[in-house]
């Protein structure tokens, strides 16, 4: 019965987990695309890059999210309240926080883009490649709303890992790969604007693992 509860405690969460990265990117990529068009700035997205976005950068974490492992203490917790709904908790929150912080992230390399001088096609692929490697990242922040990544350990759910290696390797190819570039209409970066857009994906991790610190010693003062 004990591994039974935990089992479904561990299937319930993961669900969570999934449907929380599914929409916070879908949010992200809403924010990007209306704040960009509202400021008349164009549209930072193609739309093959968009439907790459969601099947692609989206679809093979979301699934990898539903073989996460019982985390270490998921039987301590007190029995839910089975009326709640799916977004108790603060996730409904967090969908919209997180999800804003995507899609401002890739809107200002955009905006900065343009402001550099760059094509639109240009403009453009740095939307794109900021957009799906902090989507990415994030992936990796939903595993657990309270633990780290670093506690959890990397490497702890190899089917993420996976996924995320297929998805960052397909992304980047149709960066690199000519005629694939033509098919996605992206184009080559350069050195400066790779390190750019790699920094700003890199944002979501450390501000999740920030809040992630607060529910931490919040729960620690309610214990």
């Amino acid at each position: 019965i004990v591994r039974a509860v935990e089992e479904g405690r561990t299937i319930y969460k993961n669900i969570r987990g999934a449907i929380q990265y599914l929409l916070s990117c879908n949010v992200g990529e809403v924010t990007a695309i209306f704040t960009s068009l509202l400021l008349g700035l164009g549209s930072p997205l193609s739309a093959i890059q968009i439907l790459w976005l969601n099947l692609v950068t989206d679809g093979p974490p979301a699934l990898a999210l539903g073989l996460e492992p019982p985390h270490k203490g998921i039987m301590n917790r007190p029995p839910r309240n089975p009326k709640e709904s799916i977004f108790a908790g603060g996730m409904g929150v967090a969908i919209i926080w997180q999800g804003l912080i995507i899609g401002l992230l890739s809107l200002t390399a955009y905006a900065i883009a343009l402001a550099w001088g760059r094509t639109q096609q240009e403009a453009q692929t740095m939307t794109f490649v900021t957009m799906a490697l902090s989507q990415l990242v994030h992936s990796l922040n939903v595993r657990s709303r309270e633990q780290s990544l670093f506690t959890l350990g990397i490497g702890s759910n190899r089917s993420l890992i996976y996924a995320l290696l297929i998805s960052l390797a397909a992304t980047l190819m149709i960066v690199f790969v000519p005629f694939l570039r033509i098919l996605f209409d992206t184009a080559m970066l350069r050195p400066s604007d790779w390190s750019f857009v790699l920094g700003l994906s890199l944002i979501p991790l450390f501000v999740v693992e920030l809040n992630k610190v607060y529910l931490r010693y919040r729960q620690s003062k309610n214990a």
